[in-house]
């Protein structure tokens, strides 16, 4: 017996312990609204009254750190006198009910204020011609984390100017679409606030730690009752199937539609996942849906939106809602399905903005503009680069302009250019330098995705300061400045005669060269030339010109005035070390007598013509040169030991052979007697 009365208690704990912990997580989970409606099908199956499920707005259990306010969306009046789409609130009177039967209460002067605040956002933002009918309950739900709920709102399809056939569109889209009142006898929007939380009624954005903003969660109810819900349903939440539509037969609604896997497949594609199928469950608890709106895309910097699909179905949150994970901490966060104590979010943000353009609203500043595209780069001179882009949007307030230098630097902002502009002059640059760039759009909702990355590099620096003098009977040295500091040569044009036409002259020469000689030219002719740096294919802007005419050099004077023609031609240059030592010997030795005078004077007639025809072969070039290197030693001895010291050393050496001479012959005939 006594065995018996333990299993029984043990029995009776089990079952306790297991009630105990159902109620424990049950409070744990998030309120999901009251219990649906039953919707009602008109007669033409063509309006859905009470159709559209409740979505429900909870305070964060664990609110992201460091959140800071944000502000309404710039120039936009938080005024109701100032809007230009009319929002008309109608309070539920103490005593009455919401649509689902919650008992309302006298809803405060201050939170009428903060309403209709909110309200005057979304009249700002949105176009319509038909004011939108809100009726509102202030409601004590208790305990509950919900803050608010929203939905029980008629529905409309295959009107007139329906953008989508067999689709549905909650009453306040369609009224806007179709610029008429579908049927003023009823309210666009059904919304209800849980009264039991300590709320910041002011419209200043400075909400108070240990208070609910509540501008920021009328700003949210709204904008479910602008059509940011859909109508899928998980049956059991976990491990069941997942049915979505309205009506008979079954239509999606206009968020329905945009709404896609992970694989980029429609939802609603009874092709891939049938209506009510436990794979379609799965995927709406994969936490990979996404919505799939062009201008929403645009908003979030050309990426699809991720949108709220916990493994646990969280009914009133799941599918209606931004990724908490991925928009709560920015800009974004206020159609997320939880909200923070302490923190105003006045602001729907661009992404939500972008969604309801795709739902079909006409949305002041809605959506950030679409991202430019086919953005090329071009070279214009040493210091300015021009760039040109294609313009996709129709909404932007500008272009921002981007800028790094070299492959491996970072983006910096140059500047911003005017709307519709499809290019940039970009100036003050450096010389040879190559420069990257990208481009995006702006208004006052945001930045789009930027455009592709281009390069140039900029022309190199002009040399300067080009000057033409004769260096001989046949060849001219030019002289120039180096401006430039990354170039892969220059290139010499020579002209004959001031009407002649420009050609380059070949070979190139060499990067951080200051001048050049060039040979082979006719004796008397006015040769005129420009010089230009390069990189590669680019080349810089020309030098300025200068001429110059081969003479012979006077035979009189000396002063090393050139005229050792066939040593330059060479070498290759007057100033080659060789060809000067043979010009000293000239200057000190011969020209200082008579004899010396006549011999300078009869190479100089003569020996032009030979020089010319040395400098055109480098075979004759060489020859001549080591020809020439007897005569440059004893040049270089005369001029620094002397005419005296120059004969003694020679005679030397003379005696000095002879003695070889005759000490080998002594061996030899020794050797042979």
């Amino acid at each position: 017996m006594i065995k018996k009365l333990f299993r029984l208690f043990c029995a009776m704990l089990m079952v306790g312990l297991l009630v105990n912990t159902y109620a424990l997580a049950a409070s744990a989970t998030d309120y999901s609204g009251p219990k649906p409606l039953t919707p009602q099908l008109s007669s033409d199956g063509k309006t859905l009254y009470n159709g559209v499920p409740t979505v429900v707005l909870i305070a964060d259990p664990n609110p992201p750190a460091n959140q800071v306010n944000i502000p309404p969306p710039a120039k936009l009046s938080t005024l109701p006198e100032k809007v230009s789409s009319t929002f008309n609130i109608t309070y539920v009177p103490n005593g009455g009910t919401d649509s689902w039967g919650e008992r309302c209460y006298a809803f405060p002067a201050g939170a009428q204020t903060a309403f209709a605040a909110a309200a005057a956002i979304w009249g700002n933002l949105l176009a319509s011609n038909v004011p939108i009918a809100i009726r509102a309950c202030w409601a004590n739900l208790g305990a509950s984390t919900t803050l608010g709920y929203a939905g029980g709102q008629t529905s409309y399809r295959d009107f007139a100017v329906a953008p989508r056939a067999n689709i549905w569109y909650q009453s306040s889209l369609t009224n806007a679409l179709r610029g008429v009142d579908s049927d003023s006898a009823l309210f666009d929007m059904h919304i209800t606030y849980n009264s039991n939380f300590s709320w910041y009624y002011g419209t200043d954005g400075a909400t108070p730690a240990g208070q609910y903003d509540l501008m920021s969660v009328v700003l949210h109810e709204i904008a479910h009752g602008l059509n940011f819900s859909g109508s899928m349903i998980s049956v059991d939440g976990i491990t069941g199937a997942a049915t979505w539509g309205m009506g008979s037969p079954v239509y999606p609604n206009i968020y329905d539609y945009y709404m896609r896997d992970n694989s980029g497949n429609q939802l609603i594609n009874t092709a891939v996942y049938a209506n009510g199928s436990a794979a379609l469950g799965s995927a709406v608890r994969s936490d990979s849906i996404w919505f799939h709106g062009t201008n929403a895309i645009a908003a979030n910097g050309g990426t699809r939106v991720k949108m709220y699909a916990p493994a646990a179905w969280a009914g009133g949150s799941s599918y209606s809602h931004l990724n908490y994970a991925t928009f709560s901490g920015g800009a974004n966060r206020l159609m997320v399905y939880a909200t923070s104590i302490g923190v105003a979010t006045h602001d729907p943000g661009p992404v939500t903005k972008g969604l309801l353009k795709d739902l079909g609203w006409t949305v002041s500043g809605g959506a950030v503009p679409a991202a430019p595209s086919g953005l090329s780069a071009s070279t214009v001179s040493a210091t300015a680069i021009n760039l040109s882009w294609t313009d996709n949007s129709t909404n932007e307030t500008g272009f921002k302009v981007e800028m790094k230098t070299g492959a491996g630097g970072s983006y910096s902002q140059l500047g911003t250019v005017s709307a519709g502009a499809t290019g940039a002059n970009i100036t003050g640059l450096t010389e040879g330098t190559t420069y990257y760039y990208r481009v995006r759009a702006y208004n006052a909702d945001g930045d789009s995705a930027y455009s592709n990355e281009a390069n140039a590099i900029t022309l190199p620096a002009a040399p300067s300061g080009l000057s033409a003098s004769s260096a001989s009977a046949t060849s001219i040295n030019l002289n120039w400045t180096v401006n430039s500091s990354s170039e892969t040569g220059f290139k010499v044009e020579m002209k004959t005669g001031a009407g002649g036409s420009y050609s380059q002259l070949v070979p190139t020469v060499s990067a951080g060269a200051t001048g050049a000689t060039v040979t082979g030219l006719t004796t008397g002719t006015t040769y005129y030339y420009r010089v230009r740096a390069y990189i590669g294919a680019l080349n810089s802007d020309y030098s300025n010109e200068a001429n110059a005419t081969p003479v012979v050099p006077s035979a009189g004077g000396g002063g090393g005035g050139g005229g050792c023609f066939i040593a330059t031609a060479a070498f290759g240059t007057p100033m080659e070390k060789h060809v000067q030592i043979l010009r000293d010997f000239r200057d000190s030795f011969l020209l200082t007598s008579s004899a010396g005078q006549a011999f300078v004077k009869f190479y100089y007639e003569v020996s032009p013509p030979i020089a010319g025809k040395i400098a055109q072969s480098e075979g004759l070039r060489f020859i001549t040169r080591g020809s020439l290197m007897p005569f440059v030693g004893m040049a270089y001895l005369m001029v620094t030991y002397g005419v005296t010291t120059t004969l003694l050393l020679a005679l030397s050496l003379m005696l000095m052979l002879g003695a070889v001479v005759w000490i080998i012959r002594r061996k030899m005939m020794m050797v042979n007697p």
